[in-house]
């Protein structure tokens, strides 16, 4: 696929989806417990959402939104911070969580 644009995106939905979920199944019991029955484990279930909601949106995406690849380095940093800005979320909750 060569629009940038879409997969940059997905991405960034993705990793946004998968900090939340994480953090939010963290707060309530039963959403991590409904995520676990699922597959087995909750985080193979937030994998398997997170890899299908990628797919889907980059194929919907590519699709439907015109190709900006003049741009292409503008979207991979937009994935790029999205990754530190989610990881930093994670570590900072998880922290936060353990010395609390």
């Amino acid at each position: 696929m060569k629009n940038v644009k879409a997969l940059s995106i997905s991405s960034i939905v993705s990793i946004a989806f998968i900090t939340i979920i994480t953090i939010v199944a963290e707060m309530v019991k039963p959403l991590k417990d409904g995520l676990a029955a699922m597959t087995g484990h909750h985080w193979v279930t937030k994998s398997i959402i997170g890899m299908l909601l990628f797919i889907i949106l980059a194929i919907i995406l590519g699709y439907t939104t015109k190709a900006d690849n003049k741009n292409s380095a503008k979207f991979i940093w937009g994935t790029f911070w999205t990754t530190i800005g989610g990881s930093l979320a994670l570590l900072i909750y998880f922290v936060i969580h353990t010395f609390a």
